[in-house]
């Protein structure tokens, strides 16, 4: 990440459907434009952080700077470098070494500015537990960029499933890149309910001896739509599943 400018936050409202869905869930979280708008985190461990990147830059730069090479994707991927070049919007969620978050934590992202260049970071310290389920809603017409940055520790345990729905004229650029170390474990379950245009990448870093990684894509569409969607798993380590 080279740039952060966060978005102003001009309006705290919502579509009447993200209410239903904060009063519905439990653990949730609603991010707008970079902001978070709405929570009720009762089972969520105080232990675990959860945080804007507009309320953690510039004071706690370190917490980016440990884990900063997960911009430095090795795949050919000049989307994804113009997408962490400049961003507006982010979210840091990191839970600490031998932390097991049993319930699901559930992260609504309201997006209804254009222009927008969102990034997460997650991390997972080692022997540590996440369920997390996400929600992307795009509504205003134009590019719409989402880098999503996890790090799975030595012996600890991701389960990560999200669905995206981006509004028609809205041109997104969504990569989801997931690095596991040593016995870690992650399955990505992501699911595309939109009807703007889409490139989407999954990649898998299989980083640590005993790693396994699962990513899993379905693809609703209507109109006439473009979608792009590819999966990699890169073997860097041995005995990688």
């Amino acid at each position: 990440m080279k740039q952060f400018q966060p978005i102003s936050l001009s309006s705290r409202e919502l579509p009447k459907f993200i209410h239903h869905l904060f009063e519905t869930l439990q653990n949730v979280l609603v991010v707008k434009n970079g902001h978070i708008v709405m929570k009720k985190l009762q089972d969520i461990s105080n232990e675990v952080l959860i945080d804007t990147y507009d309320n953690l830059i510039p004071n706690q730069l370190d917490l980016f700077l440990a884990s900063e090479f997960v911009n430095d994707n090795e795949l050919d991927d000049p989307l994804f470098q113009n997408a962490i070049n400049n961003v507006n919007s982010g979210l840091f969620i990191r839970v600490p070494e031998k932390i097991v978050v049993s319930a699901q934590l559930h992260v609504i992202y309201v997006f209804d500015e254009s222009n927008v260049s969102h990034n997460s970071r997650i991390i997972l310290q080692n022997n540590s537990n996440l369920n997390l389920f996400e929600y992307v809603h795009v509504s205003k017409k134009g590019h719409f960029n989402f880098v999503s940055n996890s790090i799975v520790g030595d012996n600890a345990q991701l389960s990560y499933s999200a669905i995206s729905n981006l509004q028609f004229g809205v041109e997104g650029v969504i990569r989801r890149n997931n690095y596991i170390f040593r016995n870690g474990k992650s399955i990505l379950t992501l699911a595309q309910l939109s009807d703007g245009n889409i490139d989407e990448r999954s990649n898998v870093f299989l980083r640590g001896e005993n790693a396994d990684g699962i990513v899993k894509t379905v693809a609703i569409t209507s109109q006439k739509q473009e979608f792009e969607i590819r999966q990699w798993v890169v073997h860097q380590a041995p005995k990688t599943i």
